[in-house]
């Protein structure tokens, strides 16, 4: 593993074989966390200025059949918060990636843990692995309408819900099946904005080096060392500092 520091401005490793593979690659995947959305002010999952769940916030997906009106009312608030947010230098480093591969027949992939619209607002492609809020979905019949964040009827009959997994439910199956079949022609796998903590992120970035042989990158702020381990390259630095380690 090579840990590059940042505390002093840009900085690369001239010898890492793995980071020229990442800069080279027609085609890889990007995984984006809160840490991406953190400078739009947005809190993340961990650090100072963390966002914390009440353990009684209605949050879980039980509390939809026991107290429906709360779970509409306190994603609401999250809602609001986030659409007041704009785009980052990092969504739109992305953004650029990504338009530039396309030209050159290549491919950017991003998958984004965060249920905001940062990347869409910044024009890019984005499968979403636990949904957006600012979406509701039927559970009778599976359609998606704009979020109203109050309980209502969808014409099926069916009633609608938050279009994200709530506490207890695991990511978009869509998201998963998607990139199993990504990564099996990308070349490189880069998470930014992400400690690692999450289970689907350690499941997906295992598969990508161990069974595809991806290169792979870490960069975000304070990374834990249990988690840097999984990556062959780690950089310590704010998620804005991405846009010099993503593919040329």
């Amino acid at each position: 593993m090579t840990r590059v520091s940042l505390l002093r401005g840009f900085q690369r490793s001239t010898n890492d074989p793995n980071l020229e593979r990442i800069l080279n690659a027609r085609r890889a995947v990007v995984v984006t966390g809160a840490g991406l959305s953190a400078p739009s002010g947005l809190p993340t999952y961990s650090g100072e200025g963390s966002l914390v769940v009440p353990d009684q916030a209605p949050a879980n997906v039980s509390d939809l059949a026991t107290r429906p009106d709360e779970v509409f009312a306190y994603h609401k608030a999250i809602a609001q918060a986030m659409g007041m947010a704009q785009p980052t230098s990092g969504h739109r480093a992305l953004t650029i990636c990504q338009d530039r591969l396309a030209i050159a027949e290549g491919a950017l992939t991003i998958f984004t843990l965060n249920t905001d619209d940062l990347h869409e607002l910044s024009n890019a492609t984005v499968h979403h692995v636990y949904g957006q809020l600012s979406t509701e979905v039927c559970v009778a019949c599976g359609t998606k309408t704009p979020a109203k964040h109050q309980k209502s009827l969808c014409p099926c009959g069916g009633p609608r819900r938050p279009d994200i997994c709530l506490g207890g439910e695991i990511a978009k199956k869509s998201a998963e099946a998607e990139f199993k079949r990504t990564m099996r022609y990308a070349d490189a796998i880069i998470c930014v904005g992400t400690s690692g903590e999450s289970d689907i992120v350690r499941r997906w970035v295992r598969v990508a080096t161990d069974h595809y042989k991806a290169a792979s990158l870490l960069l975000t702020r304070d990374p834990q060392e249990q988690f840097g381990d999984m990556f062959e390259t780690v950089v310590d630095a704010d998620s804005s500092e991405i846009r010099h380690y993503l593919p040329r």
